[in-house]
């Protein structure tokens, strides 16, 4: 019996983070590490990063996101995690595949 599926969401639902962050790093001044790294942690899985506690669900989504806006925010940029995931949604690929084989 199945009793869980587990997703991943970003570049396979919905647009490449890292192209989001990419793009918005650039029209603020900022490299693609400043902002991925305010966003995201290091990829060595940061310990206390508000997005690594989140994957690992030591953070619910309402706790984690602040947390990240204010490391946003430290870099010195107003950037809400909604206009991120906003961002990733604008994706010019056609990811039907993806969506119909989940949906079944």
């Amino acid at each position: 019996m199945i009793r869980a599926v587990c997703w991943d969401v970003g570049g396979v639902f919905t647009g490449s983070p890292h192209d989001a962050i990419a793009a918005i790093a650039a029209e603020h001044g900022l490299t693609h590490a400043q902002l991925s790294g305010a966003v995201f942690g290091d990829l060595a899985g940061e310990r206390g990063h508000p997005w690594h506690e989140l994957e690992v669900g030591r953070l619910s989504l309402r706790e984690a996101w602040p947390l990240i806006e204010e490391r946003i925010a430290a870099i010195g940029i107003d950037l809400s995690m909604r206009d991120i995931m906003r961002r990733m949604g604008a994706d010019p690929f056609d990811r039907s595949i993806v969506h119909d084989t989940a949906a079944v």
